[in-house]
């Protein structure tokens, strides 16, 4: 698995200190990453040294040990931002699927774009867009961010428009049920007061022929 070169550096100052290499594990690795992201991997493999005691109460060959005394100190610090070691089953799966994805350890800047993909993302969306830059024959950590953001925004696109189709049909649905009777103008509501009563007349006209007839075939 890949990760930052300065997670590497770290984490082979863990297997020094403890003589095992099976400490290389996605969790210590992810732990080193969120320690690089605000350290300088000099400050931190110090720092290790100096805590490392096999006989300690706590767990030294686990590197959350390290990270409370580490970030309690603020020299060789490489911002004062922290990435906070949240390490849900999820977020250490999101890493894996990055380590696994690219072809080499990646630099600094695109450790914080791993942070911001692991922050941004699900599982589902790093798998698919890993899909798409492994069909482009791409395996970086900057290509993969791009396609991230490419196809989060197009599903975006989609949904907006949907949306606005949903809203258009509504309006027209509006329309045609219920706003014609309630949106008449005054003139409207006039000619058909007038139309109304028209027919009223004809009707009145027409009852008085039909009486008018009977009476005549009544005298015949």
């Amino acid at each position: 698995m890949k990760m930052s070169t300065d997670a590497r550096k770290v984490i082979n100052k863990l297997i020094e200190l403890t003589g095992s290499e099976e400490v290389a594990t996605v969790h210590n690795v992810l732990v080193a990453e969120t320690l690089c992201y605000s350290f300088y991997a000099k400050t931190i493999m110090g720092h290790m040294s100096r805590f490392y005691n096999p006989d300690s109460k706590g767990d030294p060959t686990d590197m959350m040990f390290y990270v409370k005394p580490i970030r309690s100190i603020n020299k060789g610090r490489r911002n004062k931002e922290i990435w906070a070691s949240v390490l849900v089953e999820e977020e250490a799966g999101k890493y894996q699927l990055v380590g696994d994805y690219v072809s080499t350890d990646y630099n600094n800047e695109a450790l914080k774009q791993v942070r911001e993909i692991m922050d941004t993302y699900s599982e589902d969306e790093i798998r698919s867009a890993i899909k798409i830059s492994g069909e482009a024959d791409v395996y970086s950590v900057p290509f993969l961010y791009r396609v991230l953001e490419s196809e989060r925004a197009e599903r975006i696109r989609i949904a907006e428009r949907r949306e606005r189709q949903r809203k258009a049909q509504e309006e027209s649905r509006r329309g045609i049920y219920a706003g014609q009777g309630v949106k008449r103008t005054p003139i409207d509501v006039a000619n058909l007061a007038m139309s109304w009563e028209e027919t009223i007349n004809t009707m009145k006209l027409e009852k008085l022929l039909k009486e008018n007839d009977r009476e005549h075939s009544n005298d015949i």
